[in-house]
């Protein structure tokens, strides 16, 4: 009879500690939340993705813009790098070490023609907001062709080509 009760306790404590922890756990809440509102308010009509640097957590963030290059920030928003490769500026070298790469936010109908995400929610009800860049008119097509770089490198680090044809 008492080991009943002991195993019966033990299963009531462990539930309610499980339904505690569920509960009381703040729902929204990610790592460098801070700092990923900030980036997500100056790249809103952009992208946002996280990369690893020498093993640490770093941003990637670029606008919505042909040959608008990316910035690299840190975990609490210092810009530690500029990767722009139109017109065969130097790059800095901390954009061909990033690796693990993973978009968390790119704004929907962007010019690179990519699906919206919006992984952390940091648009709020605005999430996978339309961009305000203008469609294409004068009776030209347009394609976008994205070439990589560096093989492991964030998405906005790309270098962007513009082909008209007719």
């Amino acid at each position: 009879m008492q080991y009943k009760n002991i195993i019966c306790l033990t299963v009531l404590t462990w539930t309610t500690m499980l339904i505690l922890g569920v509960t009381c756990t703040e729902k929204g809440a990610f790592e460098n939340e801070k700092t990923l509102k900030q980036l997500y308010e100056t790249y809103k009509d952009g992208q946002i993705s996280e990369c690893k640097y020498n093993g640490k957590r770093v941003y990637s963030a670029c606008l919505n813009a042909y040959d608008a290059g990316s910035v690299i920030y840190d975990k609490d928003g210092k810009q530690i790098g500029r990767c722009n490769y139109a017109w065969g500026k130097e790059v800095d070298s901390i954009c061909k070490q990033l690796t693990d790469n993973e978009v968390i936010y790119r704004v929907k109908d962007n010019i690179w023609g990519l699906p919206a995400v919006d992984k952390y929610g940091l648009g709020g009800d605005n999430s996978l907001r339309t961009s305000p860049l203008p469609p294409f008119e004068g009776g030209m097509r347009t394609s976008v062709i994205a070439r990589s770089v560096a093989t492991k490198q964030s998405a906005c680090a790309k270098r962007l080509l513009h082909i008209r044809s007719q």
